[in-house]
């Protein structure tokens, strides 16, 4: 029978592997074919190696001689011992033995799992792939991606978010809530027959994604946990045999971005799934490290060679000036301070770090102490190559599609997905971590990043352009009269003489650079703000674009941006625009002052970044989560902490600063926030008042 679907899920177990598939039809289908993996052994002679030979079939293992390529670096292929195992338990159990053995010098392909194995070695289609299966009472007799475009519209699969709700810091459960589909539910009841009826309820609705917070690490075995004390196992899949066979389980947060429509959401996972040629499973909770080194193995096996153990980056011998020389980081051209500009263009190169790895064929194996030599098919070009593309093709389709639509979501989560994946194949490329990793590699590309940035910089100034800005990717220009039009020239002319694609992003009316604190005389560096000829605000590194900042602060900055700027010139900025900002400041303050203010306009969130026992400082959302922990509730590394400042300054610091929850019947700290209003307002008007002047201003009135 031929089915028609997406890849789901994969797993193995013993000889078998599982492969779940969600039909057009709606139906997921599980299907098995056979696993019998392969360990390569290099022995550390010829002599060891027939004896490894014979002991191996002594155990039962079938084992040959092969020739395979271990090294990027190495062009000659070494002799291998290739054994093939009837199971993963029968491999696991070798490797052991071997790994301790004084006959072997090493192992290859030896720390992938055994679901990379088989979807690298045997079937070599990347899950969530619209496929076309054909079965035979269920068992999997072949296998093929079926073409989809340019669609941008993610498979259907279901999710169900579901959240555990706690006594204590992980007491007994209390409920759970579940979400599917636009409906929800709140389970109460004893804990044994809560999770009965949470049970029942997920196989009753058979999503194909779970979604809980902290799902592997917390919420798994948590639940797990709680089942066992009440001797019920915890069955969350389509079958037995693990807790969610036949379903994907997601953590809700990953990589700075919920998942849903505003966040990574679907289909930026499987982007990351047939990026690396993993289930969802793994690709939703690994490193975007581990994610492309997945991606170099795969191809890698693809070309014959044997992957070697992940031990770390291998670093060259070389003088100190030559690495004073090398190691520097991307340019940056200082901006003036305090300036308003006029008709400024921010031009940006499209990805630039993957376009240098691509067009200059920089990988691990091409850069040496003595240059850049030239690779055919180098490694990191080749798999940079086909994800920038693919990125570059939706950036521009993104542009097309009506802001507000599926399509344009679908397409920005897709987006970001494989923006996420190239910054890591750059900043990664010297890393330690990379099993593949050269530094000089990684400095290759600093060193490109700076020649090009300095090449447009010279061809903008030779078109009577002035360069006011620069960082990293991005060139700030302006001239007199010039216009959208010639500004986009400019793009394309040096676009033709670097080789590397750069286009207009911003178009400013008015740009700001404000001076660095304690520092009139120099520009900020990552840090202005600016209203476009069509209405827009930019603005980077100030307040208003910080989490932990009040609603309050962040609306007050984004309305002075807009009265300070809009405005015909800079005498009438300095005349009626910057009037206008401080009388936006003294109402702000006048309300803070006067308490009339709602708590969503206070509130402000940080996320604990390690165990709360190990903080040493009370800082104010240390104090919200202690405050939080001595009522009962649950608190835990990497949780988002919602906390006003409160009471007043004369109170122990444990008390000035209260969690969302335990604000009741208590007020805010009305001069913190004056504080915090004051220091955003100076960041604005830094250009044109300083910081006392700006007070007496405000309190004046």
């Amino acid at each position: 029978m031929r089915v028609r679907g997406w890849l789901l899920e994969v797993g193995v177990k013993g000889d078998k592997a599982l492969l779940w598939l969600k039909g057009e039809d709606g139906r997921a289908r599980r299907l098995l074919d056979d696993y019998h993996p392969d360990l390569y052994v290099e022995p550390r002679g010829e002599e060891e190696g027939w004896k490894l030979l014979r002991e191996l079939r002594e155990e039962g293992v079938e084992g040959s001689w092969e020739e395979r390529r271990v090294s990027l670096t190495e062009a000659a292929p070494k002799r291998l011992l290739r054994a093939s195992f009837s199971s993963s338990e029968q491999l696991d159990r070798a490797k052991r033995a071997l790994e301790a053995s004084p006959l072997v010098k090493r192992l290859y392909n030896g720390d992938l799992l055994h679901v990379q194995r088989y979807l690298f070695t045997r079937l070599g289609i990347e899950p969530t792939s619209r496929v076309e299966a054909e079965e035979a009472e269920g068992r999997l007799v072949r296998m093929e991606r079926l073409e989809e475009g340019e669609g941008l519209e993610p498979p259907p699969f279901t999710c169900l978010y579901f959240n555990p709700l706690l006594e204590g810091q992980r007491g007994a459960l209390r409920g759970i809530e579940v979400f599917f589909e636009g409906k929800g539910w709140r389970l109460r009841g004893e804990e044994g027959a809560l999770l009965a009826e949470f049970m029942g309820l997920v196989r009753e609705l058979d999503p194909d994604l779970l979604l809980a917070p902290e799902a592997w690490s917390l919420t798994l075995p948590y639940l797990r946990s709680r089942a066992a004390l009440q001797g019920l196992r915890l069955e969350l899949g389509r079958e037995g045999g693990s807790p969610c066979a036949g379903r994907a389980l997601l953590s809700y947060e990953g990589y700075g971005r919920a998942f849903d429509e505003a966040g990574w959401g679907l289909a930026g996972l499987v982007e990351r799934c047939r990026f690396a040629c993993l289930p969802p499973s793994l690709a939703a909770r690994w490193t975007a490290n581990r994610v492309n080194d997945s991606r170099i193995c795969f191809e890698l096996i693809k070309r014959g060679y044997v992957i070697p153990p992940n031990k770390g980056a291998f670093e060259f011998a070389r003088p100190l000036t030559h690495l004073y020389a090398r190691d520097r980081g991307g340019i940056i051209f200082s901006p003036p301070p305090g300036q308003i500009l006029h008709n400024v263009a921010e031009l940006d190169f499209s990805s630039l770090y993957p376009s240098l790895i691509v067009a200059r064929g920089i990988s691990f194996e091409s850069v040496r102490p003595e240059g850049l030599l030239r690779a055919e098919g180098a490694i990191l070009p080749h798999v940079v190559g086909a994800a920038l593309e693919r990125r570059l093709r939706l950036k521009e389709l993104r542009g097309h599609l009506p802001k507000g639509s599926r399509q344009r979501e679908w397409c920005e989560q897709r987006q970001l997905a494989l923006k996420l994946i190239l910054c890591c194949c750059y900043g990664t490329s010297g890393c330690c971590w990379n099993r593949f990793g050269n530094v000089l590699a990684f400095e290759e590309i600093n060193r490109a990043s700076r020649e090009v940035m300095a090449r447009a910089k010279d061809c903008a100034r030779e078109g009577g352009y002035e360069v006011v800005y620069g960082d990293t990717d991005s060139l700030f220009v302006r001239r007199e009269g010039a216009t959208r039009g010639d500004y986009k020239r400019l793009a394309e002319e040096i676009s033709g003489r670097v080789g590397l694609p750069l286009a207009l992003d911003h178009h400013y009316k008015f740009l700001v650079f404000p001076p660095l604190k304690g520092e009139e005389r120099r520009g900020a560096l990552k840090r202005y703000y600016g209203l476009l000829w069509e209405g827009g605000i930019v603005a980077r590194g100030l307040e208003l674009r910080r989490k932990d900042m009040p609603r309050l602060i962040r609306e007050l900055q984004l309305r002075m941006i807009r009265v300070l700027l809009d405005h015909r010139d800079e005498e009438e900025i300095r005349r009626e625009g910057v009037a206008s900002c401080l009388a936006l400041v003294r109402e702000a303050r006048r309300q803070v002052l006067s308490g009339e203010l709602g708590m969503g306009q206070l509130l402000m969130a940080r996320s604990l970044r390690k165990p709360l026992e190990a903080y040493s400082s009370l800082a104010p959302h240390v104090v919200a989560a202690l405050q939080l922990r001595l009522r009962g509730l649950e608190v835990r590394e990497g949780q988002e902490v919602s906390f006003i400042l409160a009471g007043s300054r004369q109170e122990v610091r444990l008390l000035r600063a209260a969690p969302y929850e335990l604000m009741a019947g208590r007020a805010y700290d009305r001069e913190r926030y004056e504080e915090l209003l004051l220091s955003a307002a100076h960041t604005i008007l830094s250009p044109f008042l300083t910081k006392e002047r700006l007070r007496e201003l405000v309190r004046r009135a």
